[in-house]
């Protein structure tokens, strides 16, 4: 049907086998410190009285915007804008 070299094309700057995630680009990070425990989205590790990136995001649509938030260790903050 296609041509063979197609199916690992980088058309949209990533990879066929990568999952976009619209999160990171609508997101505003900020530095928190974390009273209450939380779990990194990246690793799943909890975060508890220690400093973590917040990210928020806020989507909107038919009806009352939703405010979605995410929390990332410092360390794996970096090494995703690293690679992105």
């Amino acid at each position: 049907m296609f041509p063979q070299g197609l199916y690992g094309m980088n058309i949209t700057g990533m990879w066929m086998d990568e999952q976009y995630d619209p999160f990171n680009t609508r997101a505003e990070f900020k530095l928190v410190y974390l009273l209450w425990p939380k779990r990194c989205h990246i690793t799943g590790r909890r975060l508890w009285l220690t400093h973590a990136y917040k990210g928020t995001a806020v989507w909107t649509g038919p009806g009352t915007p939703v405010e979605e938030h995410r929390y990332y260790n410092e360390v794996e903050y970096i090494i995703q804008k690293l690679k992105q």
